[in-house]
């Protein structure tokens, strides 16, 4: 019945997640340029961009409030893009690279012990590099900017931000001090720019968040986690926190909520001068859940009679494990074609208007 629940989120995604979403609050003005968060310690860790302090901004997961400072005394915030976490160490992300030029990129590891002790404290220092980087000309389309970092098990997972191809390229490199070259081990088609990461070990689940070429801001779930895997869902957040929304952060947060934060977004656009303050949104996931169980009760054959024009341009394309297509429907597809399939491995792919929302493994047993 799974093919029941991918099926049906695309088009009424809307109506999940629309009363899901609501803003916990604004950042002051010190982190108008937060660029990664966690949730450690009962609060809410953030901090700022290229040209930052070198400092990690405590902040009252309630009001929002900065309720501490803590220094990294041999650190430069060049251009720190995203924090992880394990048990013991805080992981902070100087991977900015936006011309791709970089030859200087670090991970710098902070003991979450000496944190909670001391507002000046030092890191230990991971260098690396790209396995499959070998210009390091500059270049506007270069596909290794990088702000989105997770610790997974005993490594750590990088999701590049590509400005070439407006995919995500996933390295691995080791949680260790050293000097480390960065291993690239899949590329997922996201459409978009990829601007944080949070791991939630429990649930074997990761959240990505970014944004279109025109800052139309999203989140990627990686749900049942596999490495090599190519399969996600994708929800825009226009229509929820604001189209321009730079989003910045993702962390999951207590009892699985996820936080999401926006950079403040200042432009002028045909003589309108756009003030859009940085913030961070809550939402949680688990309530969002359907059960295959109630959908199968729901439906038999999944169809729109009368598409609106907002659907007209939708494709579910099936393909086999080696990419060919087994078939593809525009904006009706009945329960029958899915059974008819053999069994074996498939992936589903939906598109609307041209953007791609789901990209989902399925097993027909």
């Amino acid at each position: 019945m799974e093919k029941y629940l991918i099926l049906f989120l695309v088009f009424t995604s809307s109506n999940l997640f629309a009363q899901e979403i609501t803003q916990k609050f604004n950042f002051p003005n010190q982190l108008s340029e937060n660029s990664g968060l966690i949730y450690f310690d009962g609060k809410i860790i953030a901090h700022n961009d290229s040209g930052g302090k070198s400092i990690l901004y405590e902040v009252d997961a309630l009001t929002g409030k900065i309720v501490r400072e803590v220094a990294i005394t041999n650190a430069i915030n060049i251009d720190w893009e995203d924090i992880a976490q394990d048990k013991e160490y805080i992981y902070i992300s100087d991977s900015g690279n936006n011309l791709g030029n970089r030859t200087n990129l670090k991970i710098y590891k902070v003991s979450k012990k000496d944190f909670l002790n001391s507002s000046n404290i030092t890191a230990q220092i991971i260098n690396y590099n790209y396995s499959d980087q070998e210009d390091f000309r500059y270049s506007s389309k270069s596909n290794f900017d990088a702000e989105a970092l997770i610790v997974y098990y005993d490594k750590l997972l990088i999701f590049s931000k590509n400005k070439g191809d407006n995919k995500t390229n996933v390295y691995s490199l080791p949680k260790t001090i050293g000097t480390h070259i960065a291993e690239k081990i899949n590329t997922i088609d996201v459409g978009g720019q990829i601007t944080g990461a949070s791991y939630n070990h429990k649930a074997n689940s990761i959240v990505l968040c970014g944004y279109s070429l025109l800052l139309s801001p999203f989140i990627i779930f990686l749900d049942d986690f596999d490495i090599k895997s190519k399969s996600f869902i994708k929800i825009d957040l226009s229509e929820y926190i604001g189209a321009m929304s730079q989003v910045e952060g993702v962390s999951y947060g207590v009892n699985d909520e996820i936080l999401i934060s926006r950079e403040r977004f200042r432009k002028k656009i045909a003589g309108f001068s756009i003030d859009i303050p940085s913030g961070v949104f809550v939402l949680n996931k688990e309530e969002w859940n359907i059960s295959p169980k109630v959908i199968s009760n729901y439906i038999n054959d999944f169809s729109i009679a009368s598409p609106s024009e907002k659907f007209k341009q939708d494709v579910l394309k099936i393909t086999n494990a080696l990419g060919e297509t087994i078939f593809s429907r525009k904006d009706t597809i009945k329960s029958s074609d899915i059974d008819s399939l053999k069994k074996g491995v498939y992936y589903a792919r939906i598109k609307l208007n041209n953007q791609i929302i789901i990209n989902q493994r399925l097993i027909k047993k």
